[in-house]
């Protein structure tokens, strides 16, 4: 596995009385940290495209955050082919079968989200990347832990 060189992606406020989104371009700022140069939002994703791991963090209520992780996934989708996996933690493993059947087209939106406990920004924040891959064809990774398990251990 080749490991890539690491890059540290900021996101900036929103102006004052915004009203739409601007274009990431001008909220964002990518670094190359091997030599601490600001580099491009496309010339990240051509640096990481042939990773087999590419790990995305975020503030999970920042709303250029999300627009971001939707412009890397599809950026990835577009430099592989296709050949995306996309793994999301706001979703967890017992709930993979539902996630599936949503992907795969099998159930309605409305039971994909009555079964899979989504969290509570999911319209607004993961929706779009969801939509993306079942667009695609791709599948969805529930990653998280699950919170009945959590809260058992916890007892």
């Amino acid at each position: 596995m080749r490991i890539a060189p690491l890059l540290l992606l900021i996101c900036l406020d929103l102006p004052a009385g915004a009203v739409e989104a601007p274009p990431l371009e001008n909220v964002t700022k990518v670094f190359d940290a091997t030599d601490g140069k600001m580099i491009g939002l496309a010339a990240m994703l051509d640096a990481v495209k042939d990773q087999e791991v590419v790990f995305v963090g975020e503030t999970h209520l920042d709303e250029t955050t999300h627009r971001l992780e939707l412009a890397i996934l599809e950026g990835l989708l577009e430099r592989r082919d296709g050949k995306v996996v996309l793994a999301m933690e706001m979703f967890e493993r017992d709930v993979q079968d539902v996630l599936d059947a949503y992907v795969a087209g099998e159930i309605d939106e409305a039971e994909f989200l009555a079964k899979a406990r989504p969290w509570g920004q999911y319209r607004s924040a993961y929706r779009p990347m969801i939509e993306r891959a079942r667009a695609d064809g791709r599948p969805v990774v529930a990653s998280n832990f699950p919170r009945p398990l959590t809260r058992r251990i916890a007892m």
